[in-house]
């Protein structure tokens, strides 16, 4: 027999502004940037890995910069979180500073985290997969993380979708 298949859905991403496009008064729209215990950090839209980027320009590697925003997912099931970096200049605190790196916040919890980057990098894509069943209710956060390091970070192509389970194939006679 046929095997009948259904494809995933194609996946709706829930931020918006993800290409960060829309840039004004210094500020990305919809996105919120905490620049740091000294406040030692500038944001500029530049030319991106698609279309426009933000470049973040941390100069204090003595504390946490991110760049983040907040959603109510409605539905439950496969998160895939992901967003491009590109690094230069990077200038970490200690050898093995933590760098750059994606977490998923639901409230102010970390309940997933992406490998981090610390070192100057071209265009490299950090991504998570989470299931949303095993996480409480609430809002979550899509935020991008760097820690005690400085440099220059571009950011492009942010992602929070929610993709749906691939039903099991069933065999037709």
């Amino acid at each position: 027999g046929t095997i009948s298949h259904i494809a995933k859905a194609s996946a709706v991403n829930l931020l918006k502004n993800s290409g960060f496009e829309d840039f004004s008064g210094g500020e990305f729209t919809d996105w919120y940037l905490w620049k740091g215990n000294h406040g030692n950090t500038d944001l500029a839209q530049v030319s991106g890995k698609t279309d426009n980027a933000a470049k973040i320009s941390v100069n204090d590697n003595s504390s946490i910069v991110n760049i983040s925003q907040g959603i109510y997912p409605e539905a439950e099931g496969e998160y895939t979180l992901s967003v491009w970096i590109k690094i230069e200049n990077i200038v970490r605190q200690w050898e093995t500073a933590p760098g750059v790196y994606l977490t998923l916040r639901n409230e102010n919890t970390i309940v997933a985290q992406s490998t981090a980057v610390n070192t100057d990098t071209d265009w490299q894509k950090l991504e998570i997969t989470v299931d949303a069943s095993t996480l409480p209710a609430g809002y979550k956060t899509f935020d991008l993380t760097i820690e005690y390091v400085k440099g220059d970070i571009y950011v492009d192509d942010a992602v929070f979708s929610l993709t749906e389970e691939e039903p099991t194939p069933t065999p037709t006679p």
